[in-house]
């Protein structure tokens, strides 16, 4: 499923790039792509659930952490390309596609660092922190 998600992302990305002139053609992409958001929370929500009871998981569905921890690398991989993007900084007046018959630039304005990592690591410190007061 979060290929899927990651899959229509990218999709959602150049379709608003290409709708970048089009004020009403990419308010009508946003409204329709509006739940896209909602539904990579309710994945996150149920990795970090899973990571969170990985003593658990291990005993019980070990394939269903190991899936869960493969979800969260790949996330993290694609916020690195996304933050990679961002630093980058391509000029105003650049081409719309790279050289050499690069890949064509993204909309990072619609761009969303998800940071999955991160959020498993401090709900997965603040679980045990609470745990030993």
């Amino acid at each position: 499923m979060h290929k899927r998600l990651l899959l229509l992302e990218r999709r959602q990305h150049a379709a608003l790039f290409a709708a970048r002139d089009a004020p009403s053609k990419r308010d009508a992409l946003q409204e329709q792509l509006a739940n896209l958001d909602l539904m990579f929370d309710r994945v996150g929500k149920r990795v970090s659930k899973i990571v969170q009871n990985c003593v658990v998981e291990a005993e019980v569905r070990p394939q269903i952490l190991v899936k869960s921890l493969q979800i969260i690398e790949r996330q993290e991989l694609t916020d690195a390309k996304v933050r990679d993007a961002m630093q980058a900084k391509p000029k105003k007046n650049a081409a719309q596609s790279a050289p050499n018959g690069g890949a064509p630039q993204v909309d990072l304005s619609s761009a969303r660092l998800r940071c999955w990592y991160a959020m498993v690591i401090r709900e997965r410190v603040l679980f045990y922190w609470y745990s030993i007061q």
